[in-house]
């Protein structure tokens, strides 16, 4: 069977969906009714989205939960890295400069690696060192908090 013009069909599952179709979807006792849209990409070529069934806004991912099923927005879901405070952002970003150089490194930044470029690993040092002299500052107003409380009890 021929497909119109205007319309794009993809696999999602087993199910063959066209733009502007709108999918059943049974997970549990919750059931979803799916809208489709497109949008073109830069070099050609059409992206699928699927719209929330509560807000009607373009996702690529849904979540099902509280007898809903609906996008990030809608459920308030935030990233992890949204609720680090200066401590472990700074944690982070130090484990992130030393994978950048060894994918295998925990913490401490490793030696120059043969292939990188003298520039870039002269810079990583710096930043490491700055994000340190966060997480130490950061470690101690934590614990200034922490000791006068300790020193009550003593």
């Amino acid at each position: 069977m021929p497909n119109e013009p205007n319309r794009r069909d993809v696999l999602i599952g087993a199910a063959s969906i066209a733009f502007g179709d709108i999918a059943e979807m049974k997970v549990g006792s919750i059931t979803a009714h799916l809208r489709f849209t497109e949008t073109s990409t830069r070099f050609g070529g059409l992206r699928l989205w699927m719209l929330c069934p509560q807000c009607s806004r373009r996702c690529r991912v849904l979540f099902i939960g509280f007898g809903k099923v609906a996008c990030r927005r809608c459920f308030r879901l935030r990233y992890q890295s949204q609720s680090l405070d200066q401590m472990d952002r700074a944690l982070h970003a130090m484990g992130k400069m030393a994978r950048q150089i060894d994918p295998e490194a925990e913490m401490d930044l490793p030696d120059k690696p043969p292939g990188m470029h003298w520039s870039k690993y002269n810079r990583l040092p710096e930043r490491y060192e700055r994000q340190s002299n966060i997480w130490t500052i950061a470690t101690m107003r934590r614990l200034g908090i922490v000791l006068p409380r300790l020193r009550r009890r003593a």
